[in-house]
């Protein structure tokens, strides 16, 4: 008798030779050794076809399309047939592009169908190297067309660090908030302070990079500001009363209220300009403007504006988004 080992019966992997042969099968054997000292004759059945591999190598290419099913899973991979007698490896690292797979069970199971991407073809060492994540594309490649800087997102809190929290924008692609973007109105120390874990919450894009994979998230940017509440109750044409910060040539800069800043370019002195209000604070002097103001006689053009001055103003341009404020005597 001769034996045929369980590795010579097919090209493609086979398990328990019950499932291929049974006793009486009439076969056509080829004679791999002969120890006539030992008396044993090992035979082989897959020697009398074509070696698949020389197929495989004819045919595939890094970067061909292959299907085929899942015949084994361990620790580091997936096993799949693509061509009968032949099996490529999908790493785990090849799974996907965003999440960190632990087990390839977590994501194939055996005999599942699956397409994947010939990523190499080593023929001496007759390996097949193949990728499951190639085929969805890479996420990254576009993060900058979906998520312009500047969008405004939803998400969720997936963890917390020293520096920062990390934000969940989509599936297996997060954004970290920086400490220091969470908000205008305090020093943090810790990210606990302000959101937790499983929170959702609003965060804006300040930028993307693809090559690193980060993605860069602020908070305080959507916080309701000073000039965006005084944007909400003024418009263009309102005639406004503010004390004068600081005048740099025609250029003056005046305080509407706290935290809001416009500039007025002055050509020549406005005629027709409100005379300072004095005493009280500013919150004072400002609403009594706004409720009327105190009108004088006719300003003469050579007086220039004086810093400390509360004098009336028209808007003539507002940009909220650049917190800009544009005034011209009134």
């Amino acid at each position: 008798d001769g034996l045929l080992h369980v590795g010579d019966i097919s090209w493609s992997r086979v398990a328990d030779p019950s499932t291929e042969l049974a006793v009486g099968d009439v076969l056509d054997l080829k004679v791999l050794k002969l120890d006539r000292q030992a008396g044993k004759i090992s035979l082989g059945l897959k020697q009398m076809s074509p070696d698949p591999w020389k197929e495989a190598v004819a045919s595939l290419n890094p970067g061909d399309r292959v299907t085929g099913e899942i015949t084994r899973l361990t620790d580091f991979g997936a096993f799949v047939e693509v061509l009968p007698g032949v099996e490529g490896l999908i790493h785990v690292s090849e799974m996907s592009w965003t999440r960190r797979i632990q087990r390839p069970s977590d994501v194939l199971k055996k005999g599942e169908r699956v397409e994947a991407v010939v990523l190499k073809v080593d023929s001496a060492a007759g390996r097949l190297s193949l990728g499951l994540r190639q085929v969805l594309g890479n996420p990254w490649n576009t993060i900058k067309e979906r998520y312009p800087n500047g969008k405004v997102i939803e998400g969720k809190v997936t963890r917390l660090a020293t520096f920062g929290a990390f934000v969940e924008v989509e599936e297996g692609i997060d954004g970290l908030v920086h400490v220091s973007e969470f908000t205008n109105e305090k020093r943090i120390g810790h990210p606990s302070e302000v959101v937790k874990v499983g929170q959702v919450v609003r965060a804006v894009i300040l930028s993307s990079d693809p090559e690193t994979r980060r993605l860069k998230l602020g908070m305080k940017q959507l916080e309701a500001t000073s000039a965006g509440h005084f944007a909400q109750e003024a418009t263009v044409g309102d005639r406004v009363s503010g004390r004068v910060l600081h005048v740099r040539g025609n250029t003056v800069t005046v305080q509407l209220g706290e935290g809001v800043e416009g500039v007025c370019i002055v050509e020549e002195a406005a005629p027709d300009a409100l005379a300072p209000v004095s005493g009280g604070s500013l919150a004072a002097q400002l609403a009594a403007a706004w409720k009327g103001g105190v009108k004088s006689p006719a300003v003469k053009s050579s007086e220039l504006y004086r810093e400390g001055q509360v004098r009336s103003f028209t808007i003539i341009a507002m940009d909220t988004a650049g917190k800009k404020i544009e005034l011209a005597p009134a």
